[in-house]
């Protein structure tokens, strides 16, 4: 699903993604091998709900856990990661599929949380044309000297401005949840890409990575290269 996007990077300019964080987390991820249809109707009943009350508990939850997951992952360090591993290569097959996954998961909780900002929008919009026509109708009450008229025009008014009011909250709020998902997403998905990309290279080179011995390796390669002239 995830195509590399920076296959014409330079091994030596993305060395510094090896060594991010210190810590590897391997999390259960709620998800698993479920079906992803199923998982779909879940997240839509939660997250495109427009209420962020007592009601909405478990959507918040799996938000914030995948939150907390992307923000873990983007702090991993691949080399402290494959340190002290015995096989490097599983233990890296291991990461790379449960990022997969993680990704996988985070991209569809966006895509849902996008459209519920989209419908809040929506309703924001509706409630403030609402506002406009109340409004319009408080002023005519006031040229008809109608006070029920008057009366019943202003509450709706301000009940419409309410409904604005909650749905530009919820709005923003989901907001900022998108925002630090998308954040965290971009950023991981290029190191997955990369790392993915140079699987192999990574292995057959850790030792060099480690001990940082490829700056040097480049810098004999190219005297070697000016002295060969």
């Amino acid at each position: 699903m995830f195509k590399s996007y920076i296959k014409t990077a330079l091994f030596l300019l993305f060395i510094p993604l090896l060594f991010l964080g210190s810590n590897f987390l391997s999390a259960n991820y709620i998800l698993g091998n479920e079906n992803i249809s199923l998982f779909l109707i879940w997240l839509h009943r939660g997250v495109a709900s427009n209420s962020f009350d007592n009601t909405n508990n478990v959507q918040q939850d799996w938000v914030l856990y995948l939150l907390k997951s992307i923000k873990t992952h983007a702090s991993v360090s691949i080399i402290s990661m494959l340190e002290f591993s015995a096989m490097k290569e599983v233990t890296l097959d291991k990461y790379l599929n449960d990022t997969d996954q993680l990704l996988t998961n985070v991209w569809f909780s966006m895509s849902a949380l996008r459209q519920d900002i989209w419908l809040l929008e929506s309703d924001m919009n509706d409630c403030l044309d609402e506002k406009d026509l109340y409004d319009r109708q408080f002023f005519e009450s006031i040229a008809l000297y109608d006070q029920e008229y008057m009366d019943e025009s202003l509450q709706k008014s301000i009940n419409a401005q309410k409904c604005a009011w909650e749905n530009r909250i919820k709005m923003n709020a989901k907001t900022v949840l998108f925002d630090q998902l998308s954040y965290y997403y971009d950023f991981v998905k290029i190191k997955y890409d990369y790392v993915q990309s140079q699987k192999n290279l990574i292995i057959r080179n850790f030792d060099f990575i480690k001990n940082g011995l490829l700056d040097e390796l480049v810098t004999t390669k190219e005297v070697l290269n000016t002295l060969g002239n």
